[in-house]
């Protein structure tokens, strides 16, 4: 593990250029050690884009270690078998996941860990769009007219969620997320967090998920945000986000193309023009991981409304 005489042999190796950098890990694997080596030019791996990202995982879990009950063995073709029974995939968009599982440098078992918990995530998230659908069936009219009404001061303290916290709550609400998956997610809220350097273009689809796209930023004191809270646009589209958390889909679909194919929300490869390499994209992750902040705004927000209409409903009986 002490890496110092690896780094001062590659660092006089003529064989390898002063623009390359060489990452060698070992993982260990139903006692087996798996020896792992990715050649990256720096200059093509800008931080926060998906090749760092990939790179950024193996490492993670290679040094930070892995729990025993992340891989499964009961699905015959292993990660290929799951997306194939992934019923939300079309047939096109199953084929462009399974080719991407070729282009990863990870070991099997990490990818099939990851992606039982990618499906495990969805799954756990759609259970609970009905809350938010019985709330605005409930409550949407009186609730509108109470987020409009609350101070620019108010909403900004609402709207505040602090990076850590985002995969917290799912631990909070009982989700058991591995070591592998739960790695990816951190690496994920880092790109989201600093998006605007990758150079990828919108990750959203529908109206509703681009413009919370669009509005939702990072500040490093408050964690993820909002921009100009205040402003109507940004109460508008904050409004239509929170209305579409209740469904009918978790995520939103694309149009149809002109050749009549129907995207699924679950087919974000090669959907970045800037992305457009053999690197696989993590665009539904990204996608996710906004999900999951929408979330946790919309659970303050309606924790707030209630509570506030509590006290004013316990004001009246006593008057």
């Amino acid at each position: 593990r002490n890496l110092n005489p690896l780094n001062s042999a590659l660092s006089t190796s003529p064989a390898l250029s002063s623009s390359t950098s060489t990452l060698l890990c070992s993982l260990k694997v139903n006692q087996h050690f798996i020896f792992w080596v990715h050649c990256f030019p720096i200059i093509n791996m800008p931080r926060f884009s998906d090749q760092w990202l990939i790179d950024k995982t193996m490492f993670d879990v290679v040094y930070g270690g892995g729990c025993a009950c992340c891989s499964f063995n009961f699905m015959p073709n292993g990660t290929v078998g799951l997306i194939q029974s992934f019923s939300e995939l079309e047939t096109d968009a199953k084929e462009k996941e399974i080719s991407a599982l070729d282009k990863l440098p990870w070991p099997q078992e990490l990818k099939d860990s990851v992606w039982m918990d990618r499906f495990r995530l969805r799954q756990f998230c759609k259970k609970n769009m009905k809350d938010y659908n019985k709330f605005w069936s409930d409550h949407g009219e009186d609730f509108e007219c109470w987020f409009h009404s609350q101070s620019n001061e108010k909403l900004q303290k609402l709207f505040q969620l602090p990076r850590q916290e985002v995969l917290d709550r799912l631990e909070n609400q009982n989700f058991k997320l591995h070591k592998s998956f739960g790695t990816v997610l951190c690496s994920v809220l880092d790109q989201v967090a600093n998006f605007k350097i990758t150079g990828y273009e919108t990750d959203g689809r529908g109206d509703a998920e681009i413009g919370f796209e669009e509005c939702l930023k990072f500040d490093r004191r408050g964690g993820f945000t909002l921009t100009d809270v205040g402003s109507e646009e940004s109460k508008s589209k904050w409004l239509l986000r929170h209305r579409t958390l209740g469904g009918p889909k978790l995520l939103e679909r694309n149009m149809k193309c002109d050749n009549d194919e129907e995207e699924n929300d679950n087919n974000d490869i090669d959907r970045d023009k800037k992305n457009t390499s053999d690197v696989p994209s993590f665009r539904s992750d990204r996608r996710i991981v906004r999900l999951l902040i929408a979330r946790h705004f919309a659970d303050v927000l309606q924790r707030a409304y209630l509570k506030e209409k509590k006290t004013v409903e316990q004001i009246e009986e006593k008057a």
